[in-house]
């Protein structure tokens, strides 16, 4: 049985991590320290770059986030 992954997208979540220890990324890739200012808006990372980077967050649909990006200056960390 062959799945085509092309109907799935791959994200990296930030999960709320209760009491337990850190795992998966936690010594491989630190979070940036201005990360925190995203997790309030339910950021979707992918890589970029061998970076993680936000692809999408809860504030606007992809429309209103494309051209966001294409009329206005933003302020994203780059790992």
């Amino acid at each position: 049985m062959t799945t085509d992954l092309s109907h799935y997208r791959f994200v990296a979540k930030a999960l709320l991590n209760k009491g337990a220890r850190p795992r998966e990324l936690a010594r491989t890739m630190p979070a940036h320290p201005l990360s925190y200012m995203e997790l309030p808006f339910d950021p979707e990372y992918t890589l970029y770059n061998s970076r993680l980077t936000p692809e999408k967050l809860d504030t606007a649909t992809d429309d209103e986030m494309y051209w966001a990006v294409r009329t206005n200056v933003i302020f994203r960390h780059t790992g």
